[in-house]
């Protein structure tokens, strides 16, 4: 799934202007809680280095069954939730506990698409963050911890700031 509205961001670095451009988004990304991650296995190994990221930033990690199977060989600790089709407690109760803060949810097609579905419905009903692509997500993180001054600029502004090469 791919989003179909644009948004602006302006930063001296990608993660700053990435950060902006979310928080014009009206979402505002924790900087501490529980992350839920579930991600389909061609993606798993582009996880790791994130995971350890986010656990040295002090989130606690959730993650599906065969997510937590790939992580644990890598000696990172995160814990197994069940999926939303599995018996109780599964994901759907942290949710209605509004326990996330931030959710990984990549799938690919087939039948975890409709998983992934509720997931990303109840995430949006509850407004917690929600990346469905490796790439979101690496961008996300890169963003997350950073204490940016928020300045807004017009377009004009930043033209003439690039013009005397201020910029």
């Amino acid at each position: 799934m791919r989003s179909t509205g644009e948004v602006m961001g302006i930063g001296y670095t990608f993660a700053e202007a990435f950060y902006k451009a979310i928080l014009s988004t009206n979402f505002y990304i924790k900087t501490k809680g529980i992350i839920l991650i579930s991600v389909k296995n061609k993606d798993k190994k582009l996880i790791v280095d994130l995971v350890k990221k986010l656990i040295s930033y002090g989130f606690i990690i959730k993650v599906t069954y065969g997510t937590a199977k790939f992580l644990q060989k890598f000696k990172l600790v995160v814990t197994i939730v069940r999926k939303i089709t599995e018996k109780r407690p599964n994901v759907f109760n942290y949710f209605k506990n509004k326990r996330y803060t931030y959710i990984i949810n990549i799938t690919k097609r087939g039948k975890t698409i409709n998983n992934s579905k509720l997931i990303r419905i109840v995430a949006l009903q509850n407004n917690i963050y929600c990346n469905t692509t490796i790439n979101g997500a690496i961008a996300t993180i890169s963003s997350i911890k950073n204490n940016f001054q928020i300045k807004v600029s017009s377009l004009q502004e930043l033209y003439n700031l690039k013009k005397l090469n201020l910029y």
